[in-house]
């Protein structure tokens, strides 16, 4: 018998013994747990997959729906995160319900195998063009496109979740348009129509509501420490002070935390490009630890955005301080502002800029008195 005592020549032994993945049948496998056929629906084709779940094409009839599929282990892992996905589509959709607009996806029913191990949801499919296919083709550098999309986003995030939801894991892959930028511009002239981006926000199986955890009544413990210890989201959408102790406290009441992976999704829809700040959570960290981080944003920013305007606002979502960064509302007003070539909002600059959109963007009658502002009963 040959003895191995290179670490090289034992791992290449391992490896060459390794077991091959057997090629799955997901057809028989829901037939056999009893879930090719949900509800009436039969199952088509896989989705996309993740470590605990899977989503799949569902058919009757021609309509299509999606479902979420949870394997929930022998601690009950994949059963609470289905739980709370639910929790978060239903809030969300009591959210947009109100302005009697769309933006999460809707559930239609639940479901779960004989056996209990599995467990999930149907949701309405959703129809249109992803964000990532979006960018692809707007020319790099292209003002009007870039902050009309940006604006279309930022109103679907704003409309399904305000101050009250945090998505957490918003990138292009997670964000459907259903109309182009020119028919959307020509719908929106009817003022019924004009908070509605027809963009619809998928999967949010990071997303939490903060103040949840601020009472006791009810309170989760698992999902508690499961939100201060694990990200599970895009890693452009982990924002600094995830990494930070006050983590939790800088959630509530404020959309932060979005508004950083939001940053991120503007530079990619303007420069065409990813910001390349880390290949690993030891590099982020190190980066955030040192006060580095900044300078790093500052020289790609620098790079590859000369525009004033765009520079000024990708910059400011993009702040490593959550307490210094835009608040997310004021960063969309400002840019549907120059989406609609707001004159006084186009020659703004330095100080007044600043002023403009850190401190009145999001009230444009700050300065008026209670009763002369256009919500006034008197």
């Amino acid at each position: 018998m040959t003895s191995l005592r290179n670490p090289a020549d034992l791992i290449n032994r391992a490896l060459a013994d390794a077991r091959p993945a057997p090629k799955i049948d997901l057809s028989a496998f829901l037939q056999k747990i009893g879930l090719f056929e949900i509800h009436g629906y039969t199952y088509n084709q896989v989705l996309a997959g993740g470590g605990t779940n899977l989503t799949a094409l569902y058919s009757k009839d021609g309509e299509n729906v999606v479902a979420k599929i949870f394997f929930t282990g022998p601690t009950g892992a994949g059963d609470a995160r289905c739980d709370r996905e639910l929790k978060m589509l239903c809030m969300a959709h009591s959210i947009e319900s109100a302005l009697e607009i769309k933006v999460v996806p809707r559930v239609i029913s639940e479901f779960s195998s004989s056996d209990g191990m599995i467990v999930g949801f149907l949701m309405e499919h959703i129809k249109g063009k992803p964000l990532t296919d979006i960018i692809t083709s707007i020319t790099p550098g292209d003002f009007d496109e870039s902050i009309t999309t940006f604006t279309r986003v930022g109103w679907a995030r704003h409309n399904a979740f305000r101050a009250s939801i945090s998505h957490k894991d918003l990138h292009p892959g997670n964000i459907i348009f259903e109309m182009e930028n020119t028919e959307w511009e020509q719908w929106i002239k009817n003022p019924e129509n004009e908070y509605d981006a027809r963009v619809r926000i998928l999967d949010l199986g990071s997303a939490v509501m903060p103040l949840q955890f601020s009472y006791s009544d009810g309170f989760d413990e698992s999902w508690y420490q499961d939100l201060i210890r694990y990200f599970d989201g895009a890693f452009t959408c982990v924002a600094p002070e995830f990494f930070r102790k006050d983590f939790l406290r800088s959630l509530q009441g404020t959309q932060s935390f979005d508004c950083w992976a939001l940053g991120h999704i503007l530079y990619k829809i303007y420069t065409g490009q990813t910001l390349n700040l880390a290949n690993s959570v030891g590099d982020y960290c190190d980066l955030i630890y040192s006060n580095k981080l900044e300078r790093e944003l500052r020289i790609q920013i620098d790079s590859h955005v000369q525009e004033p305007r765009m520079h000024f606002l990708i910059s400011s979502m993009l702040v490593p301080d959550h307490n210094k960064r835009v608040g997310l509302f004021s960063a969309i007003e400002y840019a549907n502002l120059l989406r609609k070539k707001n004159t006084k909002v186009l020659n703004l600059r330095g100080h007044d800029l600043y002023r403009f959109v850190y401190l009145e963007c999001s009230d444009l009658e700050h300065n008026l008195p209670p009763h002369a502002r256009s919500n006034s009963p008197y």
